[in-house]
């Protein structure tokens, strides 16, 4: 996603603080990491050996968009299901603290994980070897889609949720045009205009009947490989509770071979597509309108996340047989 200056960076003493009351001892060394986050995150070396990494959210009294709300609860919560549930790699949680006692804002203490993203090592790999790992991803992602809750919308906001897959996509398109008003993003149409495409297109989300759990950022640089395999997967932060045709590896111009043969799914029906194609312009959508809310200035790559939702709403508004 676009990255941004972290809201929550403290000073040595309240970290220093905040490491002695989950470890018992004072910590040898904290290094600021922050890559690409807009959380602030640390690396913490431990006397007794252990490496670890301290997340701090923003403060409650930062403006930041709806979905981004309780993100670090959602991060922990969902790394303990994982654990429980699944043999998928994650960091152990070493400590978490929502009362705002000790810090101003959530922080939570986890497993540092000593290996390279797939991102790091991509350029280095052989065509072979990317490909065993965009298979090993698919495998990992269809296991974690095999967790299923009761109802859909984000993870860690569960008031807001729904008990249909289109109404809970609906209110997470509603939250991202009013953030789009609130940081005053132009998205070049009435907002009604989105609310009617969508409605049109209701039977197609209506298919799908059970909510399962979609990490929905399950790219290069949350993979963390060595010797060839997948070590530990992050950044469950933007769990939900939905369709797992929207996860990331079934984007368009990101999906690969390798990742739908690792995933076990490799054909799909139009009415597919056409959700597909949705979530396509729904996280084309969520990287426009965050490019204002996080006051970034102009880029290319902005202007290609532009380009791209400009292409995505343009074959939305050709309507499909249902």
């Amino acid at each position: 996603m676009l990255e941004q200056k972290p809201s929550s960076e403290l000073d040595l003493e309240l970290l220093e603080h905040l490491a002695t009351n989950a470890f018992g001892m004072k910590p040898k060394e904290i290094i600021q990491l922050n890559e690409g986050s807009f959380k602030a995150n640390y690396k913490i070396m431990v006397p007794d050996g252990r490496c670890a990494v301290l997340k701090i959210a923003p403060r409650d009294d930062t403006l930041v968009m709806r979905y981004e709300k309780n993100m670090l609860y959602t991060e922990m919560s969902v790394m303990q299901k994982i654990k429980r549930h699944t043999d998928v790699p994650v960091p152990n949680v070493y400590y978490f603290d929502a009362a705002h006692t000790s810090c101003p804002a959530d922080y939570m203490i986890m497993e540092y994980i000593d290996a390279p993203t797939y991102h790091a090592l991509h350029s280095q790999m052989t065509k072979a070897e990317c490909d065993h790992i965009e298979e090993q991803i698919g495998q990992v992602n269809h296991v974690i889609n095999q967790i299923t809750g009761h109802r859909y919308g984000y993870y860690g906001q569960e008031r807001r949720q729904k008990a249909t897959w289109h109404e809970a996509f609906s209110r997470m398109l509603e939250d991202i045009l009013l953030d789009a008003k609130l940081f005053n993003a132009p998205l070049g149409l009435d907002e009604t205009v989105f609310y009617h495409l969508l409605e049109r297109d209701r039977t197609f989300f209506e298919d799908v009947t059970e909510p399962a759990l979609v990490h929905w950022r399950l790219w290069e640089r949350n993979c963390y490989i060595r010797q060839g395999q997948i070590v530990g997967i992050t950044d469950w932060e933007h769990c939900i509770w939905a369709d797992p045709l929207m996860e990331f590896g079934f984007r368009t111009g990101y999906c690969t071979k390798e990742f739908l043969v690792g995933y076990g799914k490799q054909v799909f029906t139009s009415r597919e597509k056409r959700r597909m194609l949705w979530y396509d312009f729904y996280l084309s959508l969520t990287m426009v309108v965050e490019g204002y809310a996080r006051n970034l200035p102009p880029s290319t790559k902005r202007e290609a996340i532009w380009d791209l939702y400009c292409n995505y709403l343009e074959q939305l508004r050709t309507p499909v047989a249902k």
